[in-house]
């Protein structure tokens, strides 16, 4: 009796909905389903979309990578040379030393800056009050652009009116050459990318230490496990998934730096912090090269994919494990 009158309560609100919306002048309302035409314009834009913008650019830089072809001088032409170009590459020092100062610059700046994400993530786990002001400022090298941070810290690496130098005579230390320097000049900048990323390896690690389950820490706590045993045994195994896909992100970003060299040393000393775009930059704008710019570019992609699939299927096991 009482599932007969909730069901007429219900088919008068629909009637009453259907008569409101008439006395509004609207239609009765129905469900649009999406024709044939309209299906095959949703998958057919996005996928031109795509080919334009990503698809396109690799082919043209594929077939470049394969002709001799100088831009200021057009009217030479662009005949085919075939692995010409890679083979003036791969004999090319200059290409090895940008290789080189990338492999360093993105492994330093992985492991400080990984290292100073546990330590934060493992602080804030103690502080209770103003925590979330905390996070808040310690994000702030995180929002300013790459471009920015490289000019500020180039000021203040400035060796007569930088503040850096400024505050280290006042501890007696002498003047310091940080970009001048071939020793020092390459972990001047290794600093200013753990000043500005580490926020974001911090964020990602962080919120998945807070997505932890609590039922481990409780059976530890009941079996009576040390900070380090619980350490070794429960956190660091269930933050692996969070750890690898923070590192996944930072190598691909390290990998393509440009902006820090670019504009705090333009390479030098010498090539002595040239990394690989900087390299592929040069060969392209100021030596008009597009062969073996694109050649470069191609070889630097089959490292990087490489590398990724690592940090990938790396991934995926811990996931499956878990």
């Amino acid at each position: 009796m009482s599932n007969d009158i909730e069901a007429k309560k219900l088919n008068i609100k629909h009637i009453g909905s259907d008569r409101l919306y008439q006395s509004l002048g609207f239609r009765e309302h129905r469900i649009l389903k999406p024709s044939r035409e309209n299906k095959v314009l949703f998958y057919v834009i996005p996928l031109g979309i795509l080919v334009v913008i990503v698809f396109y650019p690799l082919i043209y830089s594929l077939v470049n990578s394969f002709r001799k072809y100088n831009f200021i001088y057009p009217e030479a032409g662009s005949p085919f040379v075939w692995f010409s170009n890679f083979s003036a590459v791969l004999k090319d020092a200059g290409f090895f030393n940008a290789i080189q100062n990338t492999v360093i610059f993105t492994i330093c700046s992985m492991v400080i800056e990984l290292i100073l994400a546990l330590l934060l993530v493992a602080l804030f786990n103690k502080i209770k009050f103003g925590s979330v002001a905390l996070r808040s400022i310690i994000l702030i090298p995180m929002v300013v652009s790459p471009a920015v941070s490289a000019i500020i810290w180039r000021w203040m690496y400035n060796p007569q009116l930088g503040i850096i130098n400024y505050l280290l005579s006042k501890l007696g230390v002498g003047e310091i050459s940080w970009l001048g320097s071939a020793n020092i000049a390459l972990y001047s900048l290794i600093i200013v990318d753990v000043w500005q990323w580490t926020p974001f390896i911090f964020l990602i690690i962080g919120a998945g230490f807070l997505s932890l389950p609590k039922e481990p820490f409780e059976a530890a706590m009941v079996d009576g496990l040390s900070k380090f045993q619980e350490l070794r045994d429960i956190v660091f195994p269930l933050l692996y998934p969070s750890i690898m896909m923070a590192m996944l992100l930072k190598f691909i970003y390290a990998v393509q730096v440009f902006d820090y060299p670019f504009i705090m040393t333009s390479g030098g000393p010498g090539i002595q912090t040239e990394t690989i775009n900087l390299y592929i930059y040069r060969r392209l704008f100021m030596m008009s090269d597009v062969g073996m710019a694109s050649a470069a570019s191609w070889l630097f992609l089959i490292i990087v994919i490489a590398v990724s699939q690592v940090f990938v299927v790396s991934i995926m096991k811990s996931e499956r494990w878990r």
